[in-house]
């Protein structure tokens, strides 16, 4: 009976180890990446101020783009600590900015701008942006009716734009 005993507490132990490590690995990327109530609001809006108006001049735009947008795709991305537990954020993060960086919008020329807005406007259509998770881990990204509407027609004056 004894043996049945420390074999099952054996059992438990492991089990518990392997919940606090998979808890561990989860947690990690929040240490690291360290809490956003923690930075300072004024020096993050002056980070990302000059990015969002040189992408459009309605300020509804530029709220959406970087609620939604800004974390993944953009290198002033401050969004909350719980958006980046998401695993399309820790995993796809980096690969999405080497895709598409706000930050270099202004660099762009209207041919890859054109090109880059053709691609939002597909992702924005078919819900496939933001991923489902981050939307689970930060619900206020995800975009409404509303906030769709408007990212297409934003990504419709980026096509239609001339060429000087």
């Amino acid at each position: 009976m004894h043996r049945l005993t420390s074999g099952t507490a054996r059992i438990w132990r492991d089990c518990l180890f392997a919940v606090c490590f998979g808890a561990s690995l989860w947690a990690a990327p929040i240490l690291i990446a360290g809490c956003s109530s923690s930075r300072n609001s004024a020096s993050t809006e002056s980070l990302s101020a000059p990015t969002t108006t040189s992408l459009a001049a309605d300020p509804q735009v530029n709220e959406t783009l970087t609620n939604s947008c800004f974390d993944c795709h953009s290198e002033q991305g401050s969004g909350p600590w719980n958006a980046k537990i998401a695993p399309s954020y820790i995993f796809g993060a980096n690969k999405a900015r080497a895709v598409l960086n706000f930050s270099n919008w202004s660099n762009l020329d209207l041919k890859q701008r054109s090109a880059m807005a053709s691609a939002i406007a597909a992702v924005v259509e078919s819900g496939s942006m933001p991923p489902g998770d981050y939307d689970f881990f930060h619900p206020s990204a995800k975009l409404s009716d509303e906030q769709k509407q408007l990212m297409l027609q934003w990504t419709s004056q980026q096509i239609a734009l001339p060429a000087h």
